[in-house]
């Protein structure tokens, strides 16, 4: 049995709650999948950031997919304000996604509209964040959204690059031009 890909098209999150004293917050999505993770470049100063970027996971086993779940969730990232260790990232919301709604190809793959969820009764949670996701042969090509590979974690950037996706083509501040594909070791 040849193995897979599973890809995680990470492309926006609308709606934000603010996590900064400006009212605004520096999300990063970060993306669990089998005990791995991989994680997008953080968007300074935005509520409603675009992303355009592939996260990858080596699915040894296609057959146990439909019983795994994919976690996908958003933080803001506290390491611009704090310089020490102790201050974690914040929680700004989480999508879980069952691995048994994974299409085999780009083709097949709709856009997903997904509420932020909770962590705890507790939590102050909104937004929507939009993904794609999909499997791929190991020896097909992965596509990739504007041809545009980095393979270690990417620093923000000035501009968005999804602007048919975000409103206002701009998406917030502090964006990568370009996708980016983060490929992890199995």
């Amino acid at each position: 049995m040849r193995s897979m890909t599973l890809v995680v098209e990470t492309l926006k999150v609308d709606d934000l709650k603010s996590k900064t004293r400006n009212g605004s917050a520096n999300p990063f999505v970060s993306v669990e999948f089998r005990g791995k993770h991989r994680r997008t470049a953080t968007k300074l100063n935005s509520l409603s950031p675009c992303w355009d970027e592939t996260l990858l996971f080596l699915v040894a086993d296609p057959l146990d997919l439909p019983q795994s779940t994919i976690e996908v969730s958003v933080y803001h990232d506290n390491s611009n304000f704090n310089s020490t260790a102790q201050h974690r990232n914040s929680f700004l919301g989480r999508v879980r996604l069952s691995g048994s709604f994974v299409v085999p190809c780009r083709l097949d793959a709709a856009l997903q509209l997904c509420p932020l969820d909770k962590r705890s009764f507790f939590s102050n949670v909104r937004g929507e964040l939009t993904l794609r996701v999909y499997v791929v042969a190991e020896d097909d090509d992965v596509p990739v959204l504007n041809s545009v590979q980095v393979e270690a974690e990417a620093e923000a950037d000035a501009g968005c690059s999804c602007p048919e996706l975000c409103s206002g083509g701009g998406g917030g501040g502090g964006g990568r031009s370009g996708s980016s594909i983060h490929r992890g070791k199995g």
